[in-house]
């Protein structure tokens, strides 16, 4: 099965501690939803927008320690969207915050592991810098490497 994260589970160190099985495969992108931080990282329908993330290979364990670890089916709730990755399109799992949470700052431990998990991936850390910019000042100050 595949899984996009867009969040903490991008960060390679992080996944292989709950899912030793998951195999990362790049990444992708998920069309018409918006990146946003409601204390943890979130994606919300937009026409238009797209997110970026790391598409996962994953086993039904692997979903199970999500669940876990997302909260599902209390703070995320799952989904079935379409990805691209290498220029084709996938089904695939992703974890989407139940409704009724607002924008909020998130923690910088944990942007610093999203920041890391993206750079690791070779994914664009634009999202991340613009969604901490366009709501929260000031924004965080992180070294990698």
């Amino acid at each position: 099965m595949k899984y996009f994260a867009y969040g903490m589970n991008t960060n390679i160190m992080s996944m292989a501690q709950r899912c030793p099985a998951a195999v990362p495969l790049g990444h992708a992108i998920i069309e018409n939803y918006r990146f946003r931080f409601a204390i943890h990282a979130d994606i919300v329908p937009e026409h238009g927008a797209y997110v970026d993330g790391v598409l996962w290979e994953v086993t039904d364990t692997c979903v199970e320690s999500l669940d876990q670890t997302e909260g599902y089916p209390f703070y995320y709730d799952k989904r079935i969207v379409t990805a691209n990755h290498n220029g084709k399109d996938t089904d695939t799992l992703v974890y989407v915050m139940v409704p009724n949470h607002h924008d909020s700052e998130p923690g910088k431990t944990y942007y610093q592991m999203c920041t890391e998990g993206y750079l690791e991936n070779g994914i664009p850390t634009a999202q991340l810098t613009e969604a901490l910019d366009n709501k929260f000042k000031p924004r965080y100050n992180i070294d990698i490497l």
